[in-house]
């Protein structure tokens, strides 16, 4: 903002500088504040407030302070910063789009705070983005900050990461996009041992930290094909009872679901194949058959067989 231009940016005046102007959104988002309330919300003493205003008043801000039982400080009812070369939708979608990361991060919140004052607009909170499961939320929400802050940063990534093959390895990764997909997150990235990039799944990355080296080409951009091609898949025919009907609609594509004449679906799809596949549809229990491929039905035949091996006494 160019009302701040005058203050120097020394470490302790940019935190002066970040007090004056959420003091000044404050009162843009209120008609009026007590000093006290002020200085509880900026963490500072009442004197300081005071020493603001006479700042914020050389910067040509134009605050006053009113005396009287409903005393308090105020800014001019014309006083508005400018938000012209933003249009009105385009305030809208800015605020939608911080207000449904704000549960993510406490500086995304602060950012929305910031922005709804200078529109002079209230959010709506009409989504909101949960990155963590049900049973763990505060491990993958930290996960999310640090992959943040090393991406804008342009820093590189160690972590401890558990494969498909049940492995725990050190990975070192250039973080490069934080990617939701198929219900999961990933974290796209380019890996120092494997020499390409990968997709790593967050839910299976531990012990995240940031390397103090810089990334060393911070324009690398991946192809599509380069992740598309990592991943085996393997055309399936399922037939699923309608029992399971809200699974199915859920998980699969409309295009792909069939009704048959006994009360069941097939479903036919491309899908990523390995452990976790049969594991998936295993989980549908008696409700689903593979009719094809073979090999799928032999790999969840053996699997069967063995757990029914571990009740047989």
């Amino acid at each position: 903002m160019v009302y701040f231009q005058r203050f120097q940016q020394s470490e302790v005046q940019v935190m002066k500088s970040n007090r004056l102007f959420k003091m000044v959104y404050l009162l843009m988002s209120n008609d009026k504040l007590s000093a006290k309330e002020l200085a509880d919300k900026l963490e500072v003493s009442v004197r300081s407030v005071y020493r603001y205003m006479e700042n914020l008043s050389e910067a040509g801000i134009p605050i006053y302070a009113s005396q009287g039982r409903n005393g308090g400080i105020s800014l001019l009812p014309q006083f508005r910063m400018n938000s012209a070369l933003v249009s009105e939708k385009e305030q809208n979608d800015i605020l939608a789009s911080l207000q449904s990361f704000a549960s993510i991060e406490q500086s995304d919140q602060d950012t929305l705070d910031k922005l709804s004052a200078v529109f002079q607009k209230k959010p709506i909170s009409w989504i909101e983005i949960d990155p963590s499961t049900w049973s763990n939320s505060r491990e993958q929400k930290s996960t999310l900050a640090i992959i943040k802050q090393a991406i804008f940063q342009s820093q590189m990534l160690t972590f401890d990461y558990l494969n498909s093959k049940n492995e725990q390895l050190a990975r070192e990764v250039y973080p490069y996009q934080v990617v939701f997909k198929d219900r999961a997150w990933y974290l796209k990235g380019y890996s120092i041992e494997r020499e390409d990039w990968r997709l790593f799944k967050l839910t299976r990355m531990h012990n995240v930290t940031i390397d103090t080296f810089t990334s060393p080409n911070t324009t690398l951009v991946p192809k599509q094909q380069q992740f598309e091609s990592t991943t085996n898949k393997v055309d399936l025919i399922l037939k699923v009872d309608t029992q399971l009907s809200y699974r199915i609609f859920e998980e699969f594509s409309k295009e792909d679901i069939y009704p048959t004449d006994d009360d069941h679906y097939l479903v036919t799809c491309s899908i990523s194949d390995g452990e976790w596949l049969d594991s998936y549809l295993l989980s549908f229990g008696a409700h689903l058959q593979v009719i094809a491929p073979t090999a799928v039905q032999l790999r969840l035949k053996q699997k069967l067989q063995k757990m029914l091996a571990n009740y047989q006494t």
